[in-house]
């Protein structure tokens, strides 16, 4: 099996009680605060499998997912530690990470949903945040890859949020989006498959034999001379 690993081309949070704001990439997170929420955060993001990886190559459409992680470093926790999140498929896949809000995909453009617009497929890959600081993964996301080589040009486009949104606790992670090893990524193992090589033409046992070329003519036997006639007597 081979690997391939992608870091993200676009990322940033959006707030429900400031819903007009943008978080760039350095303010992700998920946050809650008490029974009245004084932060409501979703985070979006986007990983292009069929663009430059930072490991290994880009996927082809005939790669065989195996398997694939979002790999993380956490920060920092606040309030409870691994709380009950999911990632979704995003249908916008124009959303702007550098304008996008919880209104707003891009400017001037409204979400049909306030906080983003998912749809099936695949499933949304529920998971449990962390719970200490440091590399945190998150497993069984192959069907965001294989959906994204199918149908959506490579594009994984996802977001991620509390399961339950009406908990009236903090709760609250967020990674580094540095660059190098500690900076947001997708990992993906495949299976490559090289495509099958064109066939050959099948020869006709009559042009194996090489009798597609017509054979000459065997030659008429030469006429025998005529006889003289004999005198008369």
């Amino acid at each position: 099996m081979a690997q391939s690993t992608f870091y993200f081309v676009g990322c940033c949070s959006m707030d429900q009680p400031t819903p007009d704001n943008h978080y760039a990439a350095a303010n992700i997170g998920l946050v809650y605060v008490g029974g009245s929420k004084t932060g409501l955060r979703r985070a979006l993001m986007t990983f292009d499998v069929f663009g430059a990886a930072a490991e290994g190559r880009a996927l082809r459409a005939n790669d065989v997912i195996e398997s694939a992680e979002l790999v993380f470093e956490i920060l920092t926790i606040l309030g409870t530690s691994g709380m009950a999140c999911q990632a979704e498929r995003v249908t916008r896949a124009d959303w702007d990470a550098a304008t996008a809000t919880w209104n707003s995909y891009k400017t001037g453009n409204a979400w049909t949903a306030g906080g983003g617009d998912v749809g099936t497929p695949p499933s949304a890959l529920t998971y449990n945040g962390p719970t200490a600081l440091g590399p945190f993964e998150i497993a069984g996301a192959a069907g965001f890859v294989t959906d994204a080589i199918a149908n959506r040009g490579g594009l994984v486009n996802l977001r991620h949020m509390l399961v339950n949104e009406s908990l009236g606790v903090t709760a609250e992670w967020s990674p580094d989006n540095g660059v190098g090893s500690t900076r947001l990524r997708l990992r993906v193992t495949y299976a490559s498959v090289e495509p099958a090589p064109l066939a050959e033409p099948v020869e006709s046992p009559a042009s194996a034999r090489g009798s597609d070329v017509a054979q000459a003519a065997r030659a008429g036997r030469a006429a025998a001379p005529a006889r003289p006639a004999r005198a008369g007597r």
